[in-house]
């Protein structure tokens, strides 16, 4: 989601469905990637549906296709992604249209990844009431990962929502207990609206299947 070039990282077929429960609403989502079966081209598909309670009734339903191409197997891939938005307010359509999204993942050296994004390409935007929900960015971000631990930092540039570049910050940690229980904490900030948020979570895993809780506290 975050980068589309992540989809070619490693030769896989994953499926996965993620409830979010939020004081304002709540996300189904459900996604696969299949980058095995043509190792030389990888795909994906997502599809993501959110909504509101209380006296305002907003509903989106957002569709994405990656799709991906490892240019040296687990050294460089690069990626784009297509993505359709639809948001409906109190019975009235804001936003309906496509944009996309691009990237490139490298790894550097043994353990360090370094990626590159630009999202929201497209404006499908067409009047004042769909403004700030697909603003331009431009993104980049650095990881170290081995078999136990995983630390990762992404800006992300919004050029496009207020007179001033703003600036979203994201970083998190993942330690794997025993190769089974991944522990987890991150913290995040959006330059636009001045929120900062602390997340945790922990996770169970097995060789074919994963189950994840998360917890996010503005």
């Amino acid at each position: 989601y975050h980068n589309p070039a992540g989809v070619a990282q490693s030769m896989m077929y994953a499926l996965d469905g993620t409830f979010m429960y939020t004081p304002d609403g709540n996300l189904i989502n459900a996604g696969v990637i299949d980058s095995q079966t043509n190792p030389s081209l990888a795909a994906g598909f997502a599809i993501s549906y959110y909504f509101s309670r209380g006296d305002d009734d907003i509903t989106a339903l957002d569709l994405r296709l990656p799709i991906a191409i490892p240019v040296v197997r687990d050294r460089v891939s690069v990626g784009g992604g297509a993505r359709w938005l639809s948001i409906h307010e109190n019975d009235v359509q804001t936003l309906r249209g496509f944009t996309f999204d691009a990237g490139a993942l490298f790894q550097l050296v043994d353990h360090i990844y370094l990626g590159l994004v630009a999202k929201n390409l497209v404006d499908p935007c067409d009047n004042n009431a769909c403004e700030n929900y697909l603003p331009l960015l431009m993104g980049t971000g650095l990881a170290y990962q081995n078999n136990q631990l995983a630390v990762a930092v992404d800006l992300d540039f919004d050029t496009d929502s207020a007179e001033e570049t703003k600036m979203n910050f994201d970083a998190g940690a993942e330690f794997l207990i025993q190769n089974i229980i991944p522990i987890r904490v991150g913290y995040k900030h959006r330059g636009l609206t001045e929120e900062n948020f602390v997340t945790a979570g922990f996770g169970w895993r097995s060789l074919t299947a994963g189950f994840d809780l998360a917890y996010q506290h503005d």
